[in-house]
């Protein structure tokens, strides 16, 4: 007992020691197991996020994309750009470990342009409506594969398979990338009132259930670009 009180001393000032020394020990720690952060001028830490370094180049949605370029005229191959643009950019996020900030800009590809640039209406309406379903199937495709966690080489096909539809749209809706009238009925395209009169013009020898809904869809869209134009009629 004797022998512990005359060590009692070395040993409180022992611990007052490594209580002192304990913060500096686990920022040093910290230091070395942290890779992504980075000393400051004024010898702070500050955390480097690299996936997001180019993150004001893109944009959740097609009204800032346009106002960021400058657009005040595009065409469809744009647009196809554009998602592309964006739909990598979530692939790339994926693969740097933000799957939050990834499923966003995953679910913008749909959402954010898709929609908003009119894309959709026109692809159903100049290619078909079954085009449109492929076409979302796809977008749906992308995002689950963020959200599921299925890993960033499935996450990269899913976006380049999207990239590819839309090109291939975009050829088809703006074949000479021409940039104005853009998603405008061409000289050829021709609507009726009646099921006989459009399936006579177009040459159908049966009733498909797709080309009649296709049909009805066409008609209705174009009720609305006529109603737009001001020909309430």
């Amino acid at each position: 007992m004797k022998k512990f009180l005359n060590k009692l001393p070395m040993i409180l000032v022992t611990i007052m020691v490594l209580v002192t020394l304990a913060p500096a020990v686990r920022t040093v720690i910290h230091n070395i197991t942290s890779p992504s952060s980075s000393s400051s001028a004024d010898g702070t830490q500050e955390a480097q996020t690299p996936a997001k370094a180019e993150d004001s180049e893109y944009f959740l949605t097609w009204e800032e994309y346009v106002e960021h370029h400058g657009f005040t005229q595009w065409n469809w191959n744009d647009a196809a750009d554009a998602i592309e643009k964006i739909g990598l950019h979530a692939a790339d996020l994926y693969e740097a470990g933000d799957k939050d900030q990834a499923y966003q800009f995953a679910k913008a590809t749909y959402w954010g342009y898709y929609e908003t640039t009119g894309f959709e209406r026109n692809t159903m309406t100049y290619i078909s409506g079954s085009r449109v379903s492929e076409t979302e199937l796809q977008f749906t495709t992308l995002r689950k594969a963020v959200k599921k966690d299925l890993g960033a080489d499935v996450v990269r096909e899913e976006a380049e398979k999207l990239s590819k539809l839309l090109h291939e749209d975009a050829l088809i809706l703006s074949p000479e990338g021409a940039i104005s009238g853009v998603g405008q009925t061409t000289a050829d395209e021709q609507y009726f009132l009646t099921w006989e009169e459009y399936a006579a013009y177009y040459g159908f020898p049966a009733t498909d259930w797709h080309d009649a809904a296709d049909a009805i869809e066409k008609v209705a869209l174009h009720a609305a670009d006529l109603y737009e134009a001001g020909d309430n009629d």
